[in-house]
């Protein structure tokens, strides 16, 4: 069984935004931008963990974790400690995880309908 992955960029989303609004793609495209190096910025920052919420979208948590002792590089078998670090999860909404955990020929045949 072979799973066919859908790729969508930047690019696709901003097209989507202007259709879904009626804006020009430039206006959308600034917007869009800001957005994005808001959520980036907001990442990068240091501090507490802290947690983005996008409502019908989901959360984005931000965690640190902590040092591994002992772990071992394979080719070489040395043993080195790995450091802590901070990690982005994701947390999807209701609605989104509502879909998600719909059987698959459900979809396919709303999909299919007039």
């Amino acid at each position: 069984m072979t799973h066919e992955f859908v790729k969508l960029t930047r690019k696709d989303l901003l097209r989507r935004v202007a259709a879904h609004t009626g804006l020009p793609m430039a206006r959308c495209k600034a917007v869009m931008d800001a957005t994005l190096n808001c959520l980036g910025d907001m990442f990068m920052e240091e501090g507490p963990e802290k947690a983005i919420e996008l409502r019908n979208l989901g959360v984005f948590k931000v965690r640190r974790t902590p040092p591994r002792p002992s772990v071992r590089n394979l080719r070489t078998g040395e043993a080195f400690t790995l450091p802590a670090r901070r990690k982005v999860f994701f947390k999807p909404s209701k609605r989104i995880k509502a879909v998600l955990n719909q059987p698959l020929d459900t979809l396919a045949r709303e999909e299919s309908a007039p």
